[in-house]
């Protein structure tokens, strides 16, 4: 059986939450070719081939990261999308989905700019430049190690050296803890999901040496077309829990202020489940 290769930077269960089955399509507007278009199925949408591929310049390993994906959280993601769903509009067992769901899509989130191509290699960018700068400064077997590494990383279009989880649970772990924050559309307008899973604010939740360095302190999560949820940081000090419902005309703007973060945190492309919606907000924004 032969193995998938095409792998995807935004998990199709996320995608098919802002399909349109009427339509049988979803609609992506590229930022960079001011291009909007649909296509009729989420399998080649937000993926690349051999995104997730390791390599040690012998073998290959297609399926550790997608393994790692797949079997901790998109296998669990219509499961709990579903809870959400009926949660919000009937909020019973709150303390239960407060601590032991949410957390699980913020790590969902953070996790999305690690999967992203254009940060994948901007972090091999760096990683090599330290190598090769390391190289210089090397002999004898220190260096033919180097040598050999630098050289086993061309084997595939990205390093992958980095656990996904691992990495999101130490990021997850510096934010906590958390308050959350439901926006829910009974309207006809609707969430856009960017090519990032979600917009992500940085800033100071800790006292580093080098004032320049920034964290996550809050990530705005679309998990369906018509549920947005905001994660942040205790530490901010903002005190905003429950569940706002968007369902006057009054408050749309308050959609439009979301979809505008998440338009301006993608790195390429949005999509949305209906065609003028996002033709109207392209053409507004």
């Amino acid at each position: 059986m032969s193995i998938p290769i095409n792998h995807h930077y935004v998990s199709q269960c996320h995608q098919r939450e802002f399909f349109n089955d009427g339509d049988k399509a979803i609609y992506v507007y590229d930022k960079e070719l001011k291009n909007l278009y649909k296509k009729t199925t989420t399998k080649s949408l937000f993926s690349e081939d051999n995104l997730n591929t390791k390599g040690d310049g012998i073998r290959l390993d297609y399926s550790s990261l997608e393994s790692e994906l797949k079997l901790l959280f998109e296998d669990d993601f219509f499961k709990l999308v579903s809870r959400i769903k009926s949660f919000v509009l009937d909020p019973v067992d709150a303390q239960d989905v407060y601590e032991n769901v949410l957390g699980w899509f913020v790590l969902m989130g953070i996790m999305g700019e690690l999967r992203h191509p254009t940060f994948k290699k901007q972090l091999d960018d760096i990683m090599m430049k330290m190598g090769k700068d390391t190289l210089h400064l090397s002999t004898g077997v220190d260096r033919d190690k180097i040598e050999e590494y630098l050289k086993s990383k061309k084997s595939t279009p990205y390093n992958n050296d980095l656990s996904y989880v691992r990495t999101a649970l130490r990021i997850f772990d510096r934010m906590e803890p958390m308050e959350y924050e439901f926006f829910v559309i009974l309207t006809d307008s609707h969430f856009l999901l960017p090519d990032t899973t979600c917009f992500q604010i940085r800033g100071q939740l800790h006292r580093y040496p080098n004032s320049f360095i920034k964290e996550i302190v809050e990530l705005g999560i679309p998990l369906t077309d018509k549920i947005f949820l905001a994660a942040r940081s205790s530490k901010l000090g903002v005190n905003r829990n429950g569940i706002q419902y968007i369902q006057r005309e009054e408050h749309e703007e308050l959609v439009e202020n979301i979809n505008r973060e998440l338009f301006a945190f993608a790195r390429k492309a949005v999509t949305c489940g209906d065609r003028g919606y996002l033709e109207n907000f392209v053409i507004n924004n």
